[in-house]
Order: structure tokens, then sequence, then C-alpha cells
């Protein structure tokens, strides 16, 4: 009986011990930066890249673009697999009409206010914008 006993009270410890573990681990774990449709469906956000215009993210996908340039057509919005957002225009301010894919990574988020990397099909590289969801 001695040896079931010590048997089960090592059992009982390395079960407390692992769930220790992982309940610090998610303490420990930044959270997630992705994302998500909840998050962006029916908001409306204002980016530091163009702080006089904003973007309403419709829930039924379609993208609002108020105080931006005539020449700016908003499509279309989706959050993909991996949390990245997708936002699709048209840019047309150099004559010709051009099918704009642009992505927001989403790096860190304090409230209401999100520091995203975005890049685009029409930008050289990737730049870090502060976007505010209103």
């Amino acid at each position: 009986m001695n040896k079931h006993l010590r048997i089960a009270l090592v059992a009982l410890s390395c079960a407390v011990a692992t769930s220790g573990i992982a309940a610090a681990e998610s303490l420990l774990s930044p959270p997630s930066s992705k994302f998500t449709k909840p998050l962006v469906s029916g908001k409306t956000m204002v980016s530091s890249g163009y702080p006089t215009g904003s973007m309403t993210f419709n829930s039924n996908g379609s993208l609002t673009c108020s105080n931006y340039p005539a020449f700016v057509s908003c499509k279309r919005w989706e959050v993909q697999p991996d949390g990245v957002l997708r936002r699709e225009f048209t840019d047309s301010h150099t004559g010709t009409t051009v099918e704009v894919k642009a992505y927001w990574q989403l790096l860190s988020r304090s409230g209401n206010t999100l520091q995203v990397q975005q890049t685009s099909s029409n930008s050289t590289g990737p730049s870090t914008v502060t976007v505010t969801i209103q």
C-alpha cells in the first residue's frame, strides 16, 4: 500500500506541476497579434498614414472611405487566415486606375490604438503606422 501511495503522490505532483507550467506560459506569452473579424467588422478606423480620412469596415465586407481624395475608391476588406487585414481599393492619381491591395499586420494593441505594419501593392516597402478605432 505504501508503494501505491507514493506512486499516487508522484503522479499528483506531476499533474500539478504540469498545469502550473501551462498556466504560467499562458500568462507570460504575448497576446495574439492578429486581426480578427470581430475586431474589424463594423468599426471605423483612422490611420496615421492618412489622418484626415477614415475607413469603415462594413460587416458585409465592403470598405467605405470618408474624406479621402476623389481618385481613391475603397472597395472591400477581409481578415485573412493568418490574421492579416487586407484592404482593396482603386487609385487613379496617375490618370490610370490601379487596383491596390493593402495589408495591415497587427503588431500590438492598447485599447483602441493599434500599431500595424503596412504594405501594399503600390508601395516600395513596409511602414509602421498607428491606427485608431473610433
